[in-house]
């Protein structure tokens, strides 16, 4: 019987690409919705994340014979996550370049209104905000998006993994994953 191993990248882009235009649409809704960025509805992202990842590692089980190894699993969510993370990374930038440009300015005030309830002076305050301003712009907010949907993937295909790891026990199997 002949081992059935597909190359991740293809498996991954389309899944990749799945979840970045998901999480578009996503903040897009959000967006024209005006829902305020403190807003515990971003929470719906991490659904959006375990949902695609789920579906994107378990099609990939099923058409490799119905079997993945744990490591397997992980670099598949992982590099699902890379691909929609470049995917947001050039959504980001257009957003707060062309689309939300007082965007970044709104989450200024936000982390005022955060740091003046947890008592922190105001002076300390504009201080923050003024270093921040110089370093954060639509092309930091790019790169921090980039971060940000890999580290999510990463932590959330650690877990996925472990329930969705299948090992192959039968007497082929075993010395196929000794090769």
């Amino acid at each position: 019987m002949e081992e059935l191993k597909k190359s991740l990248a293809p498996h991954a882009s389309k899944f990749g690409s799945i979840l970045g235009g998901i999480l578009i649409a996503f903040n897009l809704l959000l967006y024209v919705l005006n829902v305020s960025l403190d807003s515990s509805i971003f929470m719906i992202d991490y659904l959006i994340f375990i949902g695609v990842l789920f579906l994107g590692i378990k099609s990939y089980r099923d058409a490799t014979g119905g079997y993945i190894t744990y490591g397997r699993s992980l670099a598949l969510g992982v590099l699902i996550c890379v691909f929609a993370s470049i995917i947001m990374a050039f959504y980001k930038f257009i957003y707060f370049k062309f689309i939300d440009t007082a965007g970044i300015d709104k989450l200024f005030r936000l982390m005022q209104d955060k740091w003046a309830t947890q008592g922190i002076d105001e002076d300390k305050t504009e201080q923050m905000i003024e270093m921040m301003k110089k370093f954060m712009g639509p092309v930091f907010m790019a790169v921090s998006a980039v971060f940000e949907v890999v580290f999510k993937g990463v932590i959330l295909s650690l877990i996925l993994s472990i329930f969705l790891k299948k090992q192959d026990k039968s007497f082929e199997g075993t010395f196929k994953n000794e090769q």
